[in-house]
């Protein structure tokens, strides 16, 4: 049965399955904690008082307050999932609830557990009980309560409960021959709490068992001393009564458990040993804090048993010896057994197993020869069953246990410390190699690329290290491309190394998991990424698979991430997972898992796409894979947070689909990823753009074909590319006209009238250039198409086109009159990221017509609206026009929309942009009278214009010159953005 209320710290309670204090108010915890402590009996008010307030700060209206209270208190009950309730009566309230339920009693029911089975002599059983007991302390008991009722409470049961408690566990300790871990928790305690009477006895007998006589003298000496000046005489010689019976147990003299040399099982430390520095520093961190049983985990070839040796080789403490045993929990032979281990223990310290009747003599036999001061170290254990018979055998002694599973049983069990074994570190990795290899030319960046590709494991180091030193004639950067991938995995196979290399070590822990676990991990390396979510290895595997999953990361073959809900796979084991997938006998079970992998990715992407452009045109589908359950999204921060979690992920498996020939998904996921990586400065939209036209065409889709060509363009457009964008559109218009793609046409329309816009804006359109009226045609066609067939968003990016333009050729109006036409088409849509680049060009059009004011405002809610989305490019463009007004009166604050423009420039990879940010934050910073700074910004915009051949480069290049020339005026102001256009320009 759960606690549903605890009151050994703040006073909680068990809500929604979470057990917390954030119920309520602190006077209302203090009020439950109080009722608390007498369950089923009634409470005066008065009584209550005298709990939950100090003395004197009692409320003016006690009645009132603690009716409030308890109103509250209330409602928090009904929540929880137990019959719990306040009743009231005549002046006084009663808690009616079931005493298990209630922590407190819980303890106390835990702890008579434990004083019972310990007078039995039961000490493991009484550990358990008195461990669990104490662990239900989360603090101060009553923590909220003020009162001296609640100050009594607390004094009661720290000296006539809580402390006994503690002295229960280290008897059963010490019955349990724990005894280092029983004198490191008298220390904690001491510490805490000072000394008490039956503590001290308990560490008196403590140091006994342990043989230190010595140091039970000079304990009983000092607290003797301490318990007299304290005035506790009878306390005093109450001690001296025990020690002497002690002494007198133990013939006054110093037992040694061991009376011959110490053992050393301990295989030799690894002579080139490397980095570990900070599990080493765990492990002694563990010992110091008690701990008797260390578990050291990771994957096979991880170098857990060398981490194990050069520990137990390097602490002083284990005088009596260091015993080993391989389990051989993971190998091709019998596993060993717990006789096994005794009998060989037993045979170590001279004593033939056969002379002894009964495993039972022979295990008591082991116990009387073991001590505390040594360590046993366990390895290769498949498991918790294998040590746990072992350890009430070991006495004191420390015990040290590797294993490539988390070994959960021990930490529930026994309190084991468990010290996680990961990869070494790329120094310590380039370290290893480079004393395996032995000297050679010198060539750091082939040493550590080698080191890379063996992922941190030091038996690939080891591997690759000896393979190399063998072949010293050969360059180190000849040995990349073979040492990798299955070469790697399978490399010392030849001779007595075959049972070592990496495949036969990875096997041996696939071999260990049930059926479940072991398709699933054949599943995932079908996963073209290191890294994937639960619910894509829901999908690739057709069903839920967390449990599996869990059983993976406990066998070390994967790794679980901080979020909880993302796994990473070690590239070498994520090798040999794709090797089993690959074998003939998983074909069907490979091709169904890859559909819905795809499957998966392609709808999950698609309903991210549709939070983030929800009046975008959507992309026709595929139909759903069976066992395949993707992922929706409440809203576009949701999906903007996957598209980034799973960026790597999506672009691998974009190229996975089209290296497979799965063409139909090469170019439909593109379509809804790709946008998002656009509009949040992801890297991979051009590669995504590239493979869905070649995966288009492969598959024969036109329309696919089409939409990619558009896409692709438009990407070099948002680069601000013109030139290289306007190919695709023009091959694009042709194929949407080809297939009476209307959607396809208006869109190419709008595409190809903004290659013309852009170069009205870069100022290459000269004199007796049509290119105006060119974009002035293409816009109203598009918007004629989008209009006549209903293509709201179409028909809204034409207009917007349209009032650029206007405003471009001053006619300021005509632009006026179109975008607030355009602004209430996408406020109707809910289009945010439209409306957002709607208010930035009215701010414009309003800044040239002088109302700057208005202008810096429309631009404001324009970054407010772009922003609040994440659209960079958009607010790229919005901070630039504050920063362009900025300029035109003198605003020197203006600088930082200028520097943030600049680094959306960059992360958008928009030179355009970037370029024209540089130009006005160079104007902006010499308005401030810094000049260094404004020529170094117009310097860097001088080179892009320069690289691009942009005619704005002239205007910059002669700020640069006058700047030079002139140490104090500021360059006169160019024509915005060195363009002058004529109004009549739009009817050539």
């Amino acid at each position: 049965m759960d606690i549903v209320l605890g009151i050994l710290g703040e006073t909680a309670l068990l809500i929604d399955g979470s057990f917390g204090a954030e119920w309520g108010r602190p006077k209302e915890r203090a009020v439950l904690a109080a009722l608390a402590t007498m369950p089923g009996k009634s409470m005066s008010i008065d009584t209550l008082s005298d709990w939950v307030w100090p003395d004197g700060e009692e409320p003016a209206n006690l009645v009132s307050t603690l009716h409030t209270h308890v109103g509250r208190i209330r409602n928090s009950l009904k929540k929880v999932e137990a019959p719990i309730e306040i009743l009231s009566e005549h002046h006084a309230y009663k808690l009616v609830v079931d005493r298990a339920l209630i922590d407190y009693f819980v303890f106390l029911d835990q702890l008579g557990h434990a004083r019972s089975v310990g007078k039995q002599g039961n000490h493991d059983q009484a550990c358990a009980y008195a461990r669990r007991a104490l662990q239900l302390w989360r603090g101060t008991a009553l923590q909220e309560a003020e009162g001296a009722r609640a100050r009594n409470f607390r004094l009661r049961v720290f000296e006539n409960e809580w402390l006994p408690g503690n002295a229960s566990l280290i008897d059963s300790l010490i019955g349990r021959g724990q005894l280092t871990e029983a004198v490191a928790a008298l220390n904690e305690l001491e510490r805490e709490h000072g000394p008490h009477l039956a503590l001290a006895k308990l560490r008196l007998y403590a140091y006994y068992r342990q043989g230190r006589v010595q140091a039970a003298h000079e304990y009983r000496a000092q607290i003797r001393r301490h318990l007299r000046d304290n005035y506790e005489d009878d306390a005093a010689d109450e001690i001296h009564r025990y020690h002497e019976e002690l002494a007198r147990a133990h013939g006054g003299k110093r037992e040694r458990v061991v009376a011959r040399p110490p053992l050393d099982q301990l295989p030799d430390a690894v002579s080139d040993f490397t980095g570990r520095a900070d599990l080493l520093a765990d492990l002694d961190t563990a010992l110091t804090a008690g701990g008797r049983v260390l578990v050291l985990g990771g994957a096979g070839g991880i170098g857990k048993t060398a981490l194990a040796v050069q520990w137990a080789r390097r602490r002083p403490e284990f005088t009596d010896g260091r015993l080993y045993a391989n389990l051989n929990g993971f190998s091709r032979g019998p596993k060993a057994t717990a006789s096994d281990v005794v009998d060989g223990f037993l045979s170590a310290f001279g004593v033939p197993a056969d002379r002894l009747p009964t495993p039972e003599v022979r295990a008591a036999k082991l116990r009387e020869l073991m001590s505390d001061r040594m360590v046993v170290l366990l390895d290769n254990v498949a498991d918790s069953g294998q040590v746990l018979p072992l350890l009430p055998l070991f006495g004191g002694a420390v015990v040290l246990v590797t294993s490539r599973w988390r070994l959960v049983g021990l930490v529930v069990a026994d309190g084991a410390r468990v010290v996680t074994v990961g990869p070494l570190v790329d120094e310590h990795s380039v370290e290893l190699l480079r004393t395996r290899i032995g000297s050679r030319e010198n060539d750091p960046d082939a040493l550590a690329r080698l080191a890379a590709q063996c992922e941190g494991f030091p038996l690939a180091l080891n591997l690759v290290g000896d393979h190399i030193s063998a072949r010293r004639s050969i360059p180190l950067s000849s040995f990349l491309a073979r040492l990798r991938g299955p070469r790697l995995l399978t490399l010392g196979s030849h001779g007595d190394a075959g049972s070592t290399n990496l495949e036969a070590v990875f096997e041996l822990s696939y071999l260990a998991l049930d059926d479940t676990a072991r398709r699933l991990f054949r599943l995932l390396g079908l996963h073209p990424g290191l890294e994937f979510s639960l619910a894509a290895a829901n999908a690739i595997a057709g069903a839920d698979v967390e449990h599996a999953l869990d059983g993976l990361v406990d066998a070390h073959l994967l790794d679980l991430r901080e979020d909880l809900d993302r796994f990473h796979f070690h590239d070498l084991l994520r090798g040999y997972a794709a090797v089993l997938a690959g074998q003939d006998d998983f074909t069907a079970e490979r091709n169904a898992a890859i559909r819905r992998l795809l499957s998966f990715y392609l709808h999950s992407a698609f309903n991210a796409n549709r939070q983030v452009f929800p009046t975008r045109g959507e992309v026709p589908l595929i139909a759903l894979e069976d066992g395949v359950f993707p992922l929706d999204f409440r809203n576009a921060d949701d999906a903007i947070r996957w598209f980034e979690a799973e960026r790597a992920c999506l672009s691998t498996v974009m190229r996975m689909a089209a290296d497979i020939e799965r063409h139909d998904y090469g170019w439909r996921i593109p379509q809804v990823v790709a946008p998002a990586f656009v509009r949040y400065g992801i890297g991979g939209a051009k590669e995504a753009w590239e493979l869905a036209v070649a995966s288009a065409r492969l598959d024969g889709d036109e329309y696919g074909e089409g939409a990619s060509l558009n896409n692709l363009g438009t990407y070099h457009l948002h680069l601000g590319d013109h030139v290289a964008a306007q190919p695709w559109f023009e091959i694009g218009l042709r194929f949407a006209e080809r297939i009476a793609n209307e959607f396809g046409i208006a869109v190419a329309l709008h595409n190809l009238a903004c290659v013309e816009l852009a170069c009205v804006e870069s100022g290459k359109s000269e004199a007796g250039n049509s290119r105006h009226a060119v974009a002035r045609e293409l816009f109203e066609r598009a918007l004629d198409v989008a209009t006549r067939c209903d293509i709201r968003q179409v028909e809204a990016d034409a207009m917007h086109g349209l009032g650029r333009l206007h405003r471009l050729c001053g006619r300021l109006d005509e632009a006026n009159k179109v975008l607030h036409h355009e602004l209430w088409l996408r406020q109707k849509a809910k289009d945010v990221h439209g409306e957002g680049l709607v208010l930035t060009e009215l701010g414009a059009v309003l800044a040239e017509l002088g109302d700057h004011a208005s202008a810096l405002s429309h631009c404001m809610s324009a970054v407010d609206l772009l922003a609040g989305i994440r659209d960079l490019a958009g607010e790229r463009a919005a901070r630039l026009e504050l920063a362009r007004i900025g300029v035109t009166v003198s605003d020197r604050t203006a600088a930082e929309h200028a520097i943030r423009a600049v680094e959306l420039s960059r992360l958008t990879w928009n030179r355009d942009s970037e370029a024209a940010a540089l130009d006005m934050l160079a104007r902006l910073r010499l308005l401030g009278g810094e000049r260094d700074a404004a020529a170094s910004a117009w310097s860097a915009a001088a080179a892009i214009y320069a690289e691009r051949n942009d005619s704005r480069g002239q205007v910059v290049e002669a700020c640069l010159a006058e700047l030079a020339v002139n140490k104090t005026a500021m360059p006169e102001p160019r024509e915005r953005d060195g363009r002058v256009v004529q109004a009549d320009d739009l009817n050539r």
